[in-house]
């Protein structure tokens, strides 16, 4: 495996960390918390026109047809930035499903929108229970004339407020399928949640909804856990650039901070904790390629990609632990941008399967 980058990546790589330096500020980052959308015109009409939602969308959908290790590359950077906007649940996880799961004629009709930003879509998938396993959903579709019922309540659903579509995990007789699903459906309820992040998630309550046959995605458990493997890598990007940034702004501000008439970085024991942090930056950082390049070159990688989601979770806590550390009391000032990173890592964790879900999975696939 060659991890270095070609010249279209290195490219990709340098236009998105200039661009998001640009367009996403931590101040705007820090106004969109604030903002009852979350999400500015001017920077989600840049990463539209950077092609960016439909970078893992194959060319005969409108999209780039871009390789995992691409979008690897592109939200690396997107974790350093944290730019306020549905990127990743609708041109990556939506959209992965979507190809994964998805009939012709849905994947006709909404991948070529979520490219060109036409459309936002967003997974309405876990529950109270808060789990990414089947056991943990209990909303029902009941078949009536014409198409389904659907009923239950959904928790942490991101983004649902800009949506277009709803990708709406129930049980049908039992098995758990998605559904396509009109945000402006009768019966259908969105509620903003407050959350550690600031980000926009919200309950979703979803009284006999109606939908139609055609609604009913065909793909199976394999194809959504395809489509959630491979989601799940480039979530661990995103935490890994996050993890990256936390690190360089702790190093940055050890050269400069002067006590006992010296920076702080000539103390041993802030090296110490500088070198476990790039140590486990960079372990990360090549788990996440290799685990890519093992799904673009189709070889099984589901052990893989529990072992780097478990080891992402871990990492971005340790590191913007141990940058807060390094910082002492200002850093958890609401004036400092080192907070913006720490109180993402648990909304990053629990996306797609947190510590205690991936283990089983490990466990499981080890046959433990």
């Amino acid at each position: 495996m060659d991890l270095s980058l070609s010249p279209a990546q290195e490219l990709l790589r340098r236009t998105a960390r200039d661009f998001l330096t640009e367009v996403s500020p931590p101040r705007l980052v820090k106004a969109m918390m604030e903002d009852e959308r979350g999400v500015d015109p001017l920077l989600w009409n840049g990463i539209v026109r950077l092609g960016w939602p439909g970078l893992l969308i194959p060319e005969r959908y409108g999209g780039s047809g871009g390789s995992l290790l691409d979008a690897v590359i592109l939200f690396e950077e997107v974790g350093r930035a944290l730019p306020p906007a549905p990127l990743f649940v609708s041109g990556v996880l939506s959209a992965l499903v979507l190809l994964h799961a998805g009939s012709e004629a849905q994947r006709t009709a909404l991948l070529p929108a979520i490219a060109n930003g036409q459309a936002i879509v967003t997974l309405a998938y876990t529950e109270p229970s808060a789990t990414w396993e089947e056991e943990g959903i209990t909303t029902i579709a009941r078949r009536v004339e014409g198409g389904y019922h659907l009923h239950g309540i959904k928790l942490f659903v991101p983004d649902a407020h800009l949506a277009t579509h709803l990708l709406v995990a129930a049980r049908l007789d039992g098995t758990v399928r998605l559904w396509l699903v009109d945000p402006a459906s009768a019966g259908l309820r969105r509620t903003p949640l407050v959350t550690i992040a600031g980000d926009k998630q919200f309950e979703l309550v979803l009284d006999d909804v109606w939908v139609e046959e055609s609604a009913l995605l065909p793909g199976d458990a394999a194809a959504r856990d395809a489509a959630f493997q491979r989601a799940t890598i480039v979530k661990a990007a995103e935490m890994c650039g996050g993890s990256q940034k936390a690190l360089e702004m702790a190093v940055e501000y050890a050269k400069q901070r002067i006590a006992f008439g010296r920076p702080i970085g000539a103390f041993q024991a802030i090296q110490h904790k500088a070198a476990e942090m790039v140590t486990q930056v960079d372990a990360l950082r090549v788990l996440v390629a290799e685990t890519a390049w093992k799904l673009d070159t189709g070889q099984p990688a589901a052990l893989d990609v529990s072992l780097v989601k478990d080891y992402a979770n871990d990492v971005f806590r340790f590191v913007t632990v141990e940058a807060h550390q390094i910082f002492a009391g200002i850093a958890y000032t609401m004036d400092h941008d080192l907070h913006l990173y720490f109180r993402r890592v648990k909304s990053a964790e629990a996306m797609l399967g947190d510590s205690r879900y991936h283990r089983r999975r490990m466990a499981a696939e080890l046959q433990l």
